[in-house]
């Protein structure tokens, strides 16, 4: 049997394999996942324990996530942002962030769409792009006074593309791109009728008093970016899976077909004719 050609166009990149070795090696510490040693916050923990054997809380309903968990997101992007979303029609909760990724990706790209990223970036921000049959497009981080955006090389990348991927701060570099740097980044998506889609997994992990400045806050911007965030590295919570997605209405319809089928709603094809 033939491996389909969207999974041919993943390489392997050895991640699995050093890390059942590293597993074998006493006292090693791991740096690939992004585990740490601080604990999860109490009122986490203590939620969850009175979760435990709940109905409410063992159910698939509602498919785009519990309703006090979207209402939380939405007044958490408010508090951070200044950003007014809807929680009952603008955001989807998901099984962590990275399954919000290809939800976004899949309900706004085509196979053979360009998506810019920047170089370094995350490695599983490209092959999940690869994975929706997109082509991935890189730009430049030059390493000067911490790798900055090499603007110009984003000018010529972008020409044709659909999509800016982008991650601030960004791994594994630890850049928190400019003010300067987000309004031209949201200029050119502007300008050539882009989407941002803002992995949003470090914006609290942020140090020496620098300001981290979300894409959908600039003017014009709202209505195009797409938020992907989670509780894995900000809250400490890396293995409890729990993730969303935030975008303006008109895009959040398509992100949650996406999800309701990468995930969640199970149909008998004679009962949804």
């Amino acid at each position: 049997m033939k491996i389909s050609d969207r999974i041919s166009r993943i390489p392997s990149f050895g991640i699995d394999i050093m890390a059942h070795r590293a597993d074998k090696v006493k006292g090693t510490i791991r740096l690939e996942n992004a585990d740490t040693n601080l604990s999860p916050p109490t009122d986490a923990i203590e939620a969850t324990k009175e979760a435990i054997g709940q109905f409410s809380a063992n159910s698939w309903l509602p498919f785009e996530g519990l309703t006090e968990l979207r209402e939380t997101v939405a007044e958490r992007c408010r508090l951070d942002y200044g950003l007014e979303y809807d929680p009952n029609n603008e955001v989807v909760i998901t099984s962590g962030g990275m399954k919000g990724m290809v939800d976004a990706l899949l309900a706004t790209t085509d196979p053979g769409d360009k998506v810019v990223l920047m170089d370094p970036t995350y490695a599983g921000m490209i092959y999940r792009v690869r994975l929706a049959g997109c082509t991935p497009v890189f730009c430049s981080l030059k390493e000067e006074e911490g790798w900055r955006l090499d603007l110009n090389e984003l000018e010529s990348g972008t020409e044709g593309a659909k999509m800016i991927f982008m991650m601030s701060p960004n791994m594994p570099t630890g850049t928190v791109y400019t003010k300067k740097e987000i309004k031209a980044i949201t200029k050119l998506d502007r300008k050539k009728d882009l989407v941002v889609l803002y992995n949003a997994a470090f914006d609290k992990i942020v140090f020496d008093n620098r300001k981290n400045y979300n894409p959908a806050s600039f003017p014009g911007m709202k209505e195009r970016t797409i938020i992907v965030g989670s509780v894995s590295k900000n809250y400490n919570m890396i293995g409890w899976r729990i993730g969303w997605v935030i975008s303006d209405r008109e895009i959040t319809d398509g992100i949650k077909m996406a999800h309701l089928y990468n995930g969640t709603l199970v149909v008998l094809h004679r009962w949804a004719q």
